[in-house]
């Protein structure tokens, strides 16, 4: 790992979070948009899926991308 670097489990943490802030600002069932880069797109991603986010909308996987949830009822 290169030297000042994140580590796959703080990143992992730091998605968590960002996941839960997203959730926090939405208050409520409304949509959200994720956009960012790859990598932590598909962390935060995978914690909002877990937290019952619905995957509406998606640009794919690549570099930079967005995706859209909504709250699942």
């Amino acid at each position: 790992m290169a030297k000042d670097s994140e580590s796959y489990v703080q990143a992992k943490q730091r998605s968590r979070q960002a996941a839960d802030k997203l959730a926090a600002l939405a208050g409520g069932p409304d949509s959200i948009l994720l956009l960012g880069h790859g990598f932590m797109n598909r962390l935060i991603a995978r914690q909002l899926l877990r937290q019952g986010w619905l995957e509406v909308s998606k640009t794919g996987s690549g570099y930079w991308g967005f995706a859209v949830y909504e709250k699942a009822e």
